[in-house]
């Protein structure tokens, strides 16, 4: 295989599509025995069994560190799943043949529980590790996911992306990340780490680490159910920006609970406390209280205005007592149920 050609390979069961969803099922299988076993024709169809593997420069088998590596443009394409990267690499080993010496139960399987491929030992091979190198771009019909660097392990069902301008994006949401992107595919989790940040509509949500949980359809897919934020919460909407330590959010009901040291700023006001629910749908927000009071922060105009920013009356005198100080603005007691912004 030479540069400047595309070479095909088909590796049964190859689970490196998993790599772009969370909770999706990858099959793990070994590669060919041998190179030449395993060329179709230039421009084969992937069905849900086979991976099809292209690359610009070739493919390279190597038998000593038990690896095929996909060199220059690689596109690796199982069913309606697909991977961009400038090298794909699969790592592959022996597995002992049933009833040998080392064999276990469900050995020979795969890793995610896929076939094999006959091997030396009188067994076969599973994959057991993918990586994937430069400008990785994982495509499914529900998101698409990008970064430099991806790697995927089968024993753990695990992927981990690094590099830069960390990206997930599907019909509604769009998730980035600084530090790495996670996908837990026993779990059904998502992590974001490192400045993460999740964007619908025009709702932002910001966290130092997002984790999403992912749950189930009825078309065997998985759809998000709720995310939880931890450190320098931060939740924007056209109108207000509240802070706090940590995040629960539901993607049901788009209501976002905030805990520890709240503020929430519409404007110049602001209202702090220490439990907070908003509604993402409604843009409605309510400060509570889980042990100290609630505080409410209003702008007071001077000059002769009321407290509530309308000029004062001509002729208007201060009530009985004087005029308010300062160190009594603010100390009247909330509204049950919590303040308002």
């Amino acid at each position: 295989m030479t540069a400047s050609t595309a070479a095909t390979w088909l590796l049964a069961g190859l689970a490196i599509l998993a790599l772009g969803l969370p909770g999706g099922v990858g099959q793990a299988a070994g590669p060919a025995a041998a190179p030449a076993a395993a060329a179709p024709a230039a421009g084969g169809n992937a069905s849900a069994g086979l991976l099809d593997v292209t690359a610009d420069s070739g493919i390279e088998w190597h038998q000593e560190l038990k690896a095929y590596v996909a060199r220059g443009h690689a596109v690796a394409k199982r069913g309606t799943m697909t991977v961009y990267a400038d090298v794909l690499t699969a790592y592959y080993r022996e597995v002992p043949a049933a009833g040998t010496p080392g064999a276990t139960a469900g050995a020979g399987a795969g890793a995610a529980g896929g076939g094999t491929s006959g091997g030396a030992m009188g067994g076969g091979t599973e994959v057991y590790r993918i990586h994937a190198d430069g400008n990785v771009h994982i495509v499914s019909p529900e998101r698409d996911v990008y970064g430099d660097n991806a790697i995927y392990d089968l024993d753990r069902k695990l992927a981990y992306l690094t590099g830069r301008a960390l990206r997930l994006v599907t019909a509604e949401d769009t998730v980035t990340a600084r530090d790495s992107l996670e996908f837990y595919e026993i779990e059904n989790l998502a992590v974001a780490r490192g400045e993460a940040v999740a964007v619908r509509r025009d709702r932002r949500i910001r966290a130092d680490v997002l984790v999403g949980s992912f749950a189930k359809d009825a078309e065997g897919g998985s759809k998000l159910e709720r995310i939880d934020g931890t450190g320098n919460v931060e939740v924007t909407t056209p109108t207000d920006t509240a802070r706090s330590q940590r995040l629960a959010y539901s993607a049901a009901t788009e209501l976002a609970v905030l805990s520890g040291d709240v503020r929430i700023t519409r404007e110049d006001r602001q209202v702090n406390g220490d439990v907070a629910e908003i509604n993402l749908a409604t843009n409605v927000s309510r400060v509570l209280s889980a042990g100290r009071r609630v505080q409410s922060l209003i702008p007071v105009a001077e000059g002769g205005s009321s407290p509530f920013g309308a000029p004062a009356p001509s002729g208007a005198k201060p009530p009985a007592g004087g005029t308010p100080s300062a160190a009594g603005a603010g100390t009247a007691k909330p509204a049950a149920g919590g303040a308002r912004p």
